[in-house]
């Protein structure tokens, strides 16, 4: 029985042994056995921009489209967008103003120019989507259109979006990219950010 309890102690004295070794190799070499820093940094983001965007479901504009997210009182999905982007420490913003990142076709130009923009190609559910990313309806150049954040990617391609300005507050839905349009625009592509 003695011989047995000692055996006992040996394995687990001589496990613990080698998971502090590990440990400490591990910190001692890197997190080379893990993701790449870049991409830790990406995964962490956008979980901050998921988290951000999820605090806000519920919040309803005041009076003539004014809200807290600009000093300015109009239509203002990508004013809420811009906001948490700007919250979960994004590094390129698309510029603040009217005819800038308030209209919401203007984020698939400037995601265009910074090599951001992943187009969805028509017809599918492609284009890559990612949570973080900010989606656009609306061909670029056009006043019709609406951009939210996606804040989940489903197995069957189907986004969980949560949007500002929606019935006049920030709304949570699932969408089909395939099929949804929102304010007279399709999904033409996604923005991703950025940190």
């Amino acid at each position: 029985m003695r011989g047995a309890k000692k055996n006992v102690r040996s394995i687990k004295k001589t496990f613990i042994a080698g998971v502090l070794s590990a440990i400490i190799s591990t910190l001692l070499m890197g997190s080379s056995a893990t993701a790449a820093p870049t991409e830790e940094v990406q995964i962490s983001a956008a979980a901050d921009i998921v988290r951000i965007a999820t605090a806000e479901v519920g919040y309803k504009e005041r009076a003539n489209n004014c809200n807290k997210y600009s000093g300015d009182c109009a239509a203002w999905c990508g004013m809420f967008a811009r906001w948490v982007w700007n919250k979960a420490g994004v590094k390129k913003l698309p510029p603040a103003g009217y005819g800038k990142a308030w209209v919401a076709t203007y984020w698939a130009k400037w995601g265009a120019d910074q090599g951001l923009l992943k187009k969805r190609p028509a017809g599918t559910r492609g284009g890559s989507p990612k949570a973080g990313d900010a989606i656009v309806f609306g061909v670029p150049g056009s006043l019709n259109g609406h951009v939210g954040l996606v804040v989940k990617v489903h197995a069957d391609g189907k986004l969980t979006t949560i949007d500002g300005n929606l019935s006049d507050k920030v709304t949570k839905r699932t969408i089909d990219p395939k099929t949804a349009t929102t304010n007279g625009g399709a999904v033409y592509g996604y923005v991703k950010p950025t940190f």
